[in-house]
């Protein structure tokens, strides 16, 4: 598992991994993933990226079809601290 500008997840529940390229940053901001149903996105992956100040857009479907991957935050420095760790990530 990575995170920070790279985000590399491995399988969850029977779901193939997730490898993703934030887009560069001259903020902080806060990264969550969650896994979605594939009518949202075809791999099943939701990227909510928040910048200071700013709401945070949610997966477009209902909250008891998503599951919370990671949560963390990352300075301009690209330094992160994780807050939160789904225990599916932990033990894959």
């Amino acid at each position: 598992m990575e995170l920070g500008n790279t985000i590399n997840l491995p399988i969850v529940n029977g779901i193939q991994g997730l490898v993703y390229t934030l887009p560069d940053s001259e903020t902080n901001r806060r990264v969550k993933v969650y896994q979605v149903p594939e009518s949202v996105s075809s791999d099943r992956y939701y990227i909510s990226i928040i910048q200071p100040g700013a709401v945070e857009a949610m997966p477009p479907c209902r909250g008891k079809d998503t599951l919370l991957l990671v949560d963390y935050s990352q300075d301009q420095a690209g330094d992160v601290k994780i807050n939160y760790i789904n225990e599916e990530i932990k033990n894959a």
